[in-house]
């Protein structure tokens, strides 16, 4: 693994499992690590990209076949892809605040789009 490029920064990176923890108790404890001067940036979600992650499938809204299961990340943040140095590569990062107002945010890897495009192609024909 020392000459393994898993497509995201890991030098420096410290993870912690936070299942069960209380919102307010998470959120204290992100405020806290925030403030230490050695910390360069704090950000959260469920998990790391090489860890396990929940699935869901993929499908047209005019069409109830599964076309593909995809692997989700809950609940990143806006730091999340800058302190992973995950680009962005077309489309914005996270934005702030936006999940407490009830919306949804999505970033899709190229290869998910690329395929989404393939299959609604073979569609139109």
């Amino acid at each position: 693994m020392v000459d393994d490029n898993p497509g995201y920064a890991y030098e420096k990176l410290l993870y912690c499992y936070t299942s069960g923890v209380q919102e307010e108790e998470r959120l204290r404890a992100v405020e806290e690590i925030s403030r230490l001067s050695f910390v360069q940036s704090v950000a959260t979600a469920t998990t790391l990209p090489i860890d396990w992650m929940y699935g869901n499938n993929v499908s047209f809204l005019d069409d109830d076949r599964e076309l593909f299961n995809i692997a989700d990340m809950y609940y990143a943040d806006e730091n999340y892809l800058p302190l992973m140095e995950i680009p962005v590569i077309e489309g914005t990062n996270f934005m702030p605040g936006l999940e407490s107002e009830g919306n949804t945010q999505m970033i899709v890897s190229k290869s998910f789009a690329d395929r989404l495009i393939r299959i609604e192609n073979r569609r139109m024909e």
